[in-house]
C-alpha cells in the first residue's frame, strides 16, 4: 500500500458508523416472533448478501475514475433512463435519512441544554435542528479525514456505552430461554418474512462504497477490508445485543415490551425484573448509545449524499467545488 494511503481503521469505522444506528435496539422487537436461532441465521445471511453485492459494486467502482459515484456509475453501464430513476431514488433516501437524523440530533442538542440549565432548553428544536445539521454539513465540507476521526471518536462512546449496558446482562442469560426449550409450540420460521425488510436496512453501506474508493483511491484491497471488518463488528454486535435480549428475557416476556411500544423506555422496565441494575443507569446508557449512533450515522450518510452531489453536478474537489456542493445538500 502507498504510504500517503490514510490508515484502513478509517474506512473501517466509516462503514460501522453507516451501518449502526439507534434502531439497533429494536432488532428483539421485530424477531422476537422467530426468536434467537432464525433470528441469528437471518442476520448472517442478510450480511453475507450485502457484503457480496458491496464487492460486486466495488467492481463496478473501480472502473471508473476516482471520485465517481452512482451517478457516473450507473449512467456508464445503465443507461440515462436507468440513472435519472436512481438518481431519484438516491435523493429520496438520503434526505429521508438526513432529515430523520437532524430531527434526532436537535433533540439531542435540546436535551443537553436542558439537563445543563436545569430546566427546558433556551432554544426551540428547529433552531436545534438547524445548528445540529450546519456542524455537520461543515464538517464533512472539511473532507472524509476529519468525519472519519469524529465517526472514531463517537464508536468508542458506542462501545464503552454498549458493552456497559451488556455487562449487567449477559450474566443472566440462559440457554433455556436462548432456545426457548421448555415451549413447544408452532414453527418461528413463519415470523422470517416480517423481519427481513427490517434487517436488509440493518447493513445499509452500500451506498459508502463510492466514496472508500474516492478516499483510498485505486486500491481494492484496502476498501475491500474496510468493507468486511467494519460489516463484521456490525455483524458481531447485533449477535451480541439478540444472544442478552432473548437469553434474558422469555419469548412471551417481549409481548408486553412489544405491546406498549418497544421503545427505550419499555426495553429498561421489561428488563428490570432479570438485572439489578438501577433503572436509571440502564436508561443513561441506553441514551448514550443511541446519540452516539445517530451523531456518528449522520456522518457517514452526509458523506455518501455529498459525494453523489459532487458527482452528479460535476464538481471539482477543491474547497470552491465542495462550498458548492455543501450548498445543494
Amino acid at each position: 500500500m502507498n504510504r500517503s494511503s490514510p490508515p484502513l481503521f478509517h474506512g473501517v469505522v466509516l462503514v460501522t458508523s453507516a451501518t449502526i444506528g439507534a434502531g439497533v435496539f429494536s432488532l428483539p422487537i421485530v424477531s422476537a416472533g422467530m426468536w434467537f436461532g432464525w433470528t441469528a441465521a437471518c442476520l448472517f445471511a442478510i450480511w453475507l448478501l450485502s457484503y457480496l453485492g458491496a464487492l460486486l459494486l466495488l467492481e463496478a467502482t473501480l472502473v471508473y475514475p476516482r471520485g465517481a459515484s452512482f451517478y457516473t456509475i450507473v449512467n456508464g453501464i445503465l443507461g440515462e433512463k436507468w440513472n435519472l430513476a436512481t438518481s431519484i431514488g438516491m435523493a429520496f433516501l438520503m434526505y429521508i435519512l438526513i432529515y430523520a437524523y437532524i430531527s434526532a440530533g436537535g433533540n439531542i442538542i435540546n436535551h443537553t441544554f436542558a439537563s445543563i440549565t436545569g430546566g427546558e432548553s433556551p432554544i426551540s428544536q428547529n433552531v436545534s435542528s438547524v445548528l445540529f445539521a450546519a456542524f455537520f454539513a461543515t464538517l464533512i465540507w472539511f473532507g472524509t479525514t476529519l468525519v472519519s476521526r469524529l465517526c472514531t471518536v463517537l464508536m468508542i462512546g458506542m462501545a464503552v456505552s454498549y458493552l456497559l449496558f451488556n455487562a449487567g446482562l449477559v450474566l443472566h442469560v440462559e440457554i433455556f430461554k436462548l432456545f426457548n426449550t421448555q415451549v413447544q409450540v408452532e414453527s418461528y420460521s413463519q415470523y422470517i418474512w416480517a423481519a427481513l425488510p427490517y434487517f436488509l436496512t440493518s447493513f445499509g453501506f452500500a451506498g459508502l462504497v463510492p466514496s472508500l474508493v474516492k478516499y483510498y483511491g485505486p486500491e481494492p484491497k484496502t476498501v475491500h477490508r474496510c468493507m468486511l471488518y467494519g460489516t463484521l463488528i456490525t455483524l458481531g454486535l447485533y449477535l451480541i445485543w439478540i444472544l442478552v435480549a432473548f437469553g434474558t428475557l422469555s419469548r412471551g416476556s417481549w409481548v408486553p415490551v412489544i405491546a406498549a411500544g418497544g421503545n427505550i423506555a419499555d426495553l429498561i422496565v421489561g428488563f428490570q425484573g432479570v438485572t439489578e441494575a438501577h433503572s436509571q443507569n440502564m436508561s443513561l446508557l441506553l441514551n448514550l448509545f443511541s446519540n452516539f449512533a445517530v451523531t456518528s450515522s449522520i456522518s457517514a450518510v452526509g458523506l455518501v449524499m455529498f459525494d453523489y452531489i459532487t458527482d452528479a453536478f460535476g464538481f471539482d474537489d477543491g474547497a470552491t467545488g465542495r462550498l458548492k456542493s455543501l450548498l445543494i445538500a
